[in-house]
């Protein structure tokens, strides 16, 4: 193994740990700034994506609300379920969107690149 490999190794580690922390962020101004808008926008609809009674003012809480309208947004299939909530997400402002979907794709990837690397790393013995 060269000492590049492994520099480089380091450093995407780095990376993926700082775009954690930011991702970390991001999810906690969005449940804190943005669900409120959020639920009164698809508050018609929330009962097609909350498996249980999920209400309460803890972060926990209101991340699951946040993931529960993020679903809503993504969800083709319960889309089709009620077309008048195609509507509803169509006129979902642009920033709204991106508050309720952004911090969990860039969560999604930050997993699956974790494993990545860390597979990467066993295989290469950098670990």
């Amino acid at each position: 193994m060269t000492e590049v490999d492994s520099t480089v190794y380091a450093w995407a580690w780095g990376a993926l740990i700082l775009l954690g922390v930011i991702n970390c962020a991001m999810i906690f101004y969005a449940v804190y700034t943005k669900l409120d808008a959020l639920e009164k926008h698809f508050a018609e609809w929330l009962y097609l994506s909350m498996d249980c009674g999920s209400s309460g003012g803890s972060f926990h809480w209101r991340a699951h609300r946040m993931a529960a309208v993020s679903r809503l947004i993504t969800s083709k299939s319960i889309q089709r379920q009620e077309p008048l909530l195609i509507d509803a997400v169509q006129r979902l402002p642009r920033g709204l969107r991106f508050w309720a979907t952004s911090p969990f794709h860039v969560g999604y990837f930050v997993c699956g690149a974790t494993w990545v690397l860390w597979l990467y790393g066993k295989y290469r013995g950098l670990l």
